[in-house]
């Protein structure tokens, strides 16, 4: 039996996969992507269970390589159970997925996570609401402390019918799929997918998009806005159901904190900043040491040997290119990583990208991209070994032509000092001026 592991980033996904599995936990990539999934094993009264762990996403209609993995994944319905794992303090937020997760028609257990959070943030939980609209196991776990991790693997064995929910959409897209239905005898859900472009059939897909141009014409709004919204909308009101009693959360919240534009924007430039003095005072000084230690250690002694004209000037300058290699590139980008990770660890690269997105929609990526752009302006190469951080490859081909523009320090001190003193101050500025021009359009 095959049962998969569903949840946004930061749910506890992974910590119940690791508590089902224990040891023994392969890690591989889907095939045709890049993407690691991790696998593992455990035993249930004499019955193997093999646990997939998927990528953390918000949704499945997104073209990221995650999203793309996980749409697939359940496409091909190459699973016999459905694991949600869902945040139950951020419960409204964390039910899009699920809906969208439920809408395949796969057996389904739904694992509300956190419950420990919740009970201090005042939050009393009735699971019933979400076990009857959507007809499946709902478990109230706190992963932390191994609450009720027991009970995940039986309630995914027991999952033999798929849930049945039917989220109400407005009349117009009922409309569509009751057409799209009769037409290509399709089912609900492969008629919702083809409004929002995602199927095989190519006359299906066609006749979605002559009713979705006539729908949108109507609505002024994008059939994939439309059933967004009313997705939400159904979220809201089970989340309403499901939370019985809530206080606000306390101001000291790291999310409330560092998810605001105040003070979560003056936070973010404050980190980005201060990650980019660090990378390159601390890494100059680097640079200095490994500039140092070949000088001394590497060259005198080369020099010292005596040997003849050309193989001097050809060993002199190939100790000046590893030099100058391990100088420029090594510390950068060691230090780079280390506050990558620690970033990563902490939980705080998600934040950030909440807080940047609307800005780098505007270039056609996600809020990640801030990261390589402002390294962009110390130095390329870091820059450029960041953008592996980005999750689709179209997003990873933009931000890297973006970072080739960006004046990183050394074009920065010929266009602050020699443009400046012999054109004037007013050309220096135009020249990032014109570079930033050029970011957008091209964006």
């Amino acid at each position: 039996m095959k049962v998969a592991l569903i949840g946004n980033p930061t749910v506890g996904k992974s910590l119940i996969f690791n508590q089902l599995t224990g040891l023994g936990v392969e890690v591989s990539n889907y095939p045709g992507t890049t993407v690691e999934l991790q696998r593992g094993n455990t035993c249930f009264q004499r019955e193997i269970i093999e646990l997939v762990d998927l990528p953390g996403v918000y949704s499945l209609e997104g073209h990221s390589d995650e999203e793309t993995l996980v749409r697939r994944f359940l496409e091909q319905q190459d699973v016999d159970a459905v694991i949600v794992v869902v945040n139950v303090t951020r419960l409204e937020r964390n039910l899009y997925l699920l809906l969208q997760v439920a809408e395949y028609g796969l057996p389904m257990v739904v694992v509300l996570n956190m419950a420990d959070e919740a009970a201090k943030r005042g939050l009393e939980i009735d699971p019933s609401p979400i076990q009857d609209l959507l007809g499946v196991e709902v478990i109230l776990t706190a992963a932390s402390q191994g609450k009720n991790i027991d009970r995940i693997i039986p309630a995914a064995l027991a999952a033999s019918s798929p849930s049945m929910v039917e989220i109400p959409y407005d009349h117009h897209i009922e409309a569509a799929v009751r057409s799209l239905g009769k037409m290509f005898d399709a089912d609900r859900k492969e008629s919702v997918r083809a409004l929002l472009g995602f199927g095989d059939n190519p006359e299906q897909l066609e006749a979605a998009r002559t009713i979705s141009d006539e729908i949108e014409s109507r609505h002024r709004m994008t059939v994939a806005q439309i059933i967004a919204a009313n997705r939400h909308n159904f979220a809201h009101k089970i989340a309403d159901l499901t939370i019985k009693e809530e206080t606000e959360p306390p101001q000291t919240d790291p999310d409330s904190i560092l998810t605001r534009m105040i003070p979560g924007m003056p936070i973010l430039l404050g980190i980005l900043i201060g990650m980019l003095l660090f990378v390159f005072i601390a890494g100059s000084f680097l640079e200095g040491l490994i500039v140092e230690f070949f000088e001394v250690y590497a060259m005198q002694p080369f020099i010292a040997l005596g040997l003849p004209p050309l193989a001097e000037e050809l060993g002199r300058a190939i100790l000046l290119a590893l030099q100058a290699g391990l100088g420029i590139a090594f510390p950068y980008v060691f230090l780079f990583y280390i506050i990558i990770s620690v970033l990563e660890d902490s939980g705080y690269m998600t934040r950030a990208a909440f807080l940047a997105d609307n800005a780098m929609h505007r270039v056609g990526m996600h809020g990640g991209a801030v990261i390589p752009l402002t390294l962009a302006f110390g130095c390329n190469v870091p820059a450029i070994m960041s953008i592996r951080l980005l999750r689709s490859r179209r997003e990873r081909i933009i931000a890297s032509f973006l970072v080739t523009m960006v004046p990183c320090s050394a074009r920065t001190v010929i266009i602050a000092g020699i443009v400046a003193s012999f054109v004037g101050i007013g050309a220096a500025f135009s020249v990032y001026a014109i570079v930033f021009i050029l970011i957008l359009a091209t964006g």
